[in-house]
């Protein structure tokens, strides 16, 4: 089984972007690239929280030397992502890799600033505009390193069977109303395909610039999330709660192991071209995901990159 002590080369002069790395699984992937001489930056929306989150990586690693910066970000907010990445670039000209980590699940319904359903912005299109404002300097970085050893990585969830029928609801893509679009977890399950869908077109449209990518579900872990997983086994169990049995049993992966398969795509050693584009299952292995009736995941993430690349145009966050 894939492990990250033994599984991950030195990365030595490589630079990383762990979105929503100040927490939860987030966290145990920047330590474990930092552990491995890459200089990581953490995404993170608060500056308190993500500076004694890396005192503890490297308290816990006995590490002082880790090289983590903090990259501030609030997914909420697409200008702040915008800034995000001019921020990064006025301070590197490359990057090898980037985990497309945060994330929120089954929240109450909002919408943002920007106009979207809050789970839809920050699961999904934030990470949509962060990638493509570093896609250039990516690209570049490729054409001075072995083929695949600049990558991109969304992490999905295997909540993205609960999207709506269409996969991607474009007459209604903040899921407002009454009937199913007002459970939180369709809601959730549409901004996880989204997450699938971005993975696989940025392979078809990077992949033969060298840059392999992939997405996957991290697996149940027991992180901060684990109350929603137990709201909604509730929901549809009527029982008593289970994450205390999940745990028991050894069901959850622990926040270190749910990191490890996001791990293994970023930095991997086994991580070949076969993968790129692909949907991974914990721990490191091909999984795969099932496109709604009468829907194929070409014309899908063909028309979701699309609706996504004008939204962003006719909001001045890129350019036409």
């Amino acid at each position: 089984m894939f492990s990250p002590a033994t599984d991950i080369p030195d990365l030595s002069g490589k630079v990383y972007i762990v979105t929503g790395g100040n927490s939860g699984i987030g966290k145990y992937t920047v330590l474990h690239l930092a552990q491995q001489n890459a200089k990581v930056y953490m995404g993170a929306r608060s500056l308190q929280k993500a500076k004694a989150a890396i005192e503890e990586i490297k308290t816990k690693t006995q590490r002082p030397d880790l090289d983590i910066s903090i990259l501030k970000m609030d997914m909420l907010e697409l200008r702040s992502i915008k800034s995000a990445a001019g921020e990064f670039l006025s301070k590197e000209n490359r990057l090898h890799g980037m985990v497309n980590n945060a994330g929120i699940m089954a929240v109450a319904n909002g919408i943002s600033k920007d106009g979207f359903e809050y789970q839809w912005q920050t699961n999904y299109l934030s990470h949509w505009l962060l990638t493509f404002l570093l896609t250039p300097v990516m690209e570049l970085t490729a054409t001075t390193v072995p083929v695949g050893t600049v990558r991109i990585v969304n992490v999905s969830s295997s909540n993205h069977k609960m999207a709506p029928p269409q996969g991607i609801d474009f007459e209604n893509i903040n899921l407002q109303g009454p009937g199913p679009s007002s459970n939180p977890w369709v809601r959730y399950g549409q901004s996880k395909l989204g997450n699938y869908l971005h993975a696989l077109s940025l392979h078809q449209k990077l992949s033969e610039k060298g840059i392999w990518t992939a997405s996957l579900h991290p697996g149940i872990v027991d992180t901060n999330l684990s109350t929603n997983i137990e709201m909604f086994a509730i929901s549809i169990l009527s029982s008593r709660p289970v994450i205390w049995l999940l745990r028991r049993v050894g069901f959850m992966l622990s926040t270190d192991q749910g990191s490890w398969t996001q791990l293994f795509a970023i930095a991997g050693r086994d991580f070949g071209a076969a993968l790129s584009g692909n949907y991974l299952e914990p721990i490191a292995k091909k999984g795969t995901v099932k496109m709604p009736r009468g829907v194929t995941s070409e014309d899908l993430q063909d028309r979701l990159w699309k609706w996504t690349e004008s939204e962003m145009k006719a909001k001045g966050f890129i350019d036409w």
